[in-house]
């Protein structure tokens, strides 16, 4: 008989235990292989088709839109070249094959249109050496941004489209009007009518110690006071406070503008500004918006990380990562520098594009043009004086072209992945049928 000092006594504790083990090892085989299939799926696998070399004479390059034009104006020689073997390329983005027959299509002119600099050195490094390409394009001066290279192609450039005529056209530049004469050797302008404020532009300039990067960018404003005829005073402020008076505030200092501090600043100020963050090395090169040709592009060695770049890209590095942007901010226009003015950041400092770039922010003309407030001319008559890009000295011959094509695997993948899946649902079923009659 239990009584209640011992009836606990002789019950008995519930013990309970799990263990992972796994019972099925095909459905969970199965399973796993499911999960790689839709890995690879996300991965977009391919692999790379190697065709068989063919032997071309050479390619005929004109733009698509120009391909009718070009041929009624130069039938009997590119007929000669096509006879010999040669192909017609569209020289514009992927340089895709084209023939006679595309004349009676009509092809848009690519957009953003790829400058023929650009073009050449896509078609140089994609190209076997010493191929044949005879090329029908312009030879404007605006649409070359630097020297053109040596080049590892046979190339035979034809110019086409310009008349050798002179042309006269009235433009607006800011508060300036002026009569422009273009022609193929020289472009003039004439100045009719001048409303540009001729008061003294107040520059005051910000850092929180001595550096060299003030020292370039003063040396830069002199030089565009001396050519531009400007009358600008610059000073260098120790106290944020006392700049309420500048035109243009120059902040090179990695401490923020206070917002206390910014309501200070001028109506419609320019206020230019070091952008904060992380800085990262790189080797890369900027583009700038300078209205000219340039010998050669600025180097960019450090570059400061944004998780978000906001207003429009004024300059940017040659992977399109802004490093100067512009947006209005409560009243006054806003630059910010993803870089330094210093010559461990950027080459830019020591070179004459550094003052052109500059002219832009420093000018008083409020002018709004994509070109950063340059006067480009859409009907510039210009010619290169130059028969470069000049050609390496090889002994023509006919190269094979090799061409590498990808082949998608993904629909291989996809297959797989369905029998897997569907392996999976039969053994799933098997399996829970079988602890039920069980």
């Amino acid at each position: 008989m239990k009584i209640g000092s011992i009836s606990l006594l002789g019950e008995s504790s519930t013990l309970q235990s799990k263990s992972l083990k796994i019972k099925d090892w095909l459905l969970f085989l199965v399973r796993c292989l499911l999960l790689l299939m839709l890995t690879i799926i996300l991965c977009s696998p391919y692999i790379l088709n190697e065709s068989q070399p063919r032997k071309e004479k050479g390619w005929i390059m004109i733009s698509a839109a120009l391909l009718k034009e070009v041929y009624q104006e130069n039938k009997q020689t590119i007929d000669s070249l096509l006879i010999q073997g040669y192909k017609i390329h569209n020289f514009g983005y992927g340089f895709e094959e084209i023939t006679l027959e595309d004349t009676s299509r009509s092809f848009a002119l690519d957009t953003p249109k790829l400058s023929s600099l650009s073009l050449l050195k896509q078609l140089n490094s994609s190209m076997p050496k010493k191929f044949p390409v005879v090329l029908y394009a312009e030879k404007k001066l605006q649409d070359i941004n630097q020297s053109l290279p040596v080049v590892d192609i046979n190339l035979t450039w034809k110019d086409i489209n310009h008349d050798g005529s002179t042309k006269k056209q009235g433009l607006k530049f800011g508060e300036r009007i002026y009569n422009a004469t273009l022609n193929p050797a020289y472009t003039k302008f004439d100045l009719l009518n001048s409303s540009l404020d001729s008061s003294t532009i107040q520059i005051a300039i910000f850092q929180q110690s001595s550096s060299v990067d003030a020292k370039y960018l003063i040396a830069a404003i002199q030089s565009i006071a001396s050519y531009r005829g400007l009358k600008i005073v610059v000073k260098s402020i120790n106290d944020p406070k006392q700049m309420n008076y500048a035109n243009i505030v120059f902040w090179l200092s990695s401490k923020d503008i206070s917002d206390q501090v910014f309501d200070t600043f001028k109506q419609n100020a320019k206020v230019f500004e070091y952008a904060k963050g992380k800085s990262v090395d790189l080797n890369s090169f900027l583009s700038l918006n300078t209205g000219g040709a340039a010998t050669s592009n600025p180097k960019i060695y450090r570059r400061i990380v944004a998780t978000k770049y906001t207003g429009d890209v004024i300059w940017s590095d040659f992977q399109g990562t802004p490093i100067l942007t512009q947006q209005v901010k409560r009243g006054r226009v806003m630059y910010k520098l993803y870089t330094r003015f210093n010559q461990n950041w950027t080459s830019l400092v020591w070179q004459d594009q550094f003052v052109r770039a500059l002219v832009p922010i420093i000018s008083p003309e409020n002018a709004e043009y994509e070109d950063f407030g340059y006067l480009n001319v859409s009907n510039d008559q210009r010619l290169l004086n130059t028969d470069l890009p000049i050609n390496r000295n090889y002994n023509v011959s006919t190269p094979k072209i090799q061409i590498m094509t990808k082949e998608s695997l993904n629909h291989v993948f996809w297959i797989i992945g369905f029998f897997l899946f569907v392996l999976e649902r039969i053994l799933a079923l098997r399996k829970g049928r079988r602890v039920i009659n069980e």
